[in-house]
């Protein structure tokens, strides 16, 4: 969740980090700012492992 603050400002957001890690961010529960027009919601990223940017020497490694 810190990683939003990286790139916007608490201004932008419209809440501190600190107030939101204290709001109590869930799947139900998304935080809504209405004047700053931002919505943040929790949930699960799926990914997938890929090969992308592998060198070949690990490759080899592996095999």
């Amino acid at each position: 969740m810190s990683a939003i603050y990286d790139q916007f400002s608490k201004d932008q957001i419209g809440i501190s980090y600190g107030s939101l890690r204290n709001y109590g961010l869930s799947p139900d529960k998304p935080f809504q700012n209405d004047k700053t027009r931002v919505i943040i919601r929790q949930g699960v990223l799926v990914t997938k492992k890929g090969n992308r940017g592998r060198k070949h020497s690990e490759e080899a490694e592996m095999d």
